[in-house]
């Protein structure tokens, strides 16, 4: 699959290819990034680009002119993907006291032991009360949902034609670029 357009942050326009890379990235995050790797950037950039000519480029690839916006979002999307992954490891796993091996066997079992060991451990759990303390600050609801900001916007238009038949100003209408208009 070959991705003809890309926005201007170089993330492809067509819902198809989008959905690809999600894939990709989730699928890398998952099954080829260490579970215990103190944190994303810890890869080097030959690593990066390792990763992405040999798990995304066979599947999604991009012209020459694309090819380093398609590698940052691809590995935007990964790192994202890859903490999210170890989040629901320990909430569905570690804190339940199950092991993953079913669900997840390309998991080997020293790196789930060692992932255990630094998620159990003082660090790790000093770590975790202060982001609890964080989120209670969050007073509304941030999340966008399993469609993502792509899936709100058509929500969003409703909305808009909605005021539009009922004759009611779009408060939003003062904010003339779109991106703003959303993020608020």
């Amino acid at each position: 699959m070959v991705v003809t357009e890309i926005d201007e942050v170089g993330l492809p326009t067509e819902r198809r290819h989008i959905l690809r890379l999600r894939k990709l990235a989730g699928l890398i995050a998952r099954q080829k990034l260490s579970l215990v790797m103190p944190k994303f950037n810890s890869l080097t950039k030959v690593d990066k680009w390792r990763l992405f000519d040999q798990y995304v480029t066979p599947f999604l690839e991009f012209p020459a002119q694309m090819k380093t916006a398609g590698f940052k979002q691809v590995m935007k999307r990964t790192a994202k993907s890859w903490r999210t992954h170890k989040s629901n490891l320990v909430c569905n796993y570690i804190a339940k006291g199950l092991e993953p091996f079913e669900q997840h066997p390309y998991i080997e079992q020293e790196d789930w032991a060692e992932f255990v060991k630094l998620k159990q451990s003082e660090e790790a759990q000093e770590e975790s009360t202060k982001g609890k303390v964080l989120q209670e600050k969050n007073m509304h609801n941030h999340h966008m949902g399993s469609s993502g900001y792509e899936g709100k916007l058509a929500k969003w238009e409703e909305e808009d034609r909605k005021l539009a038949a009922l004759g009611i100003p779009n408060p939003w209408d003062e904010y003339p670029d779109g991106r703003p208009r959303y993020w608020l």
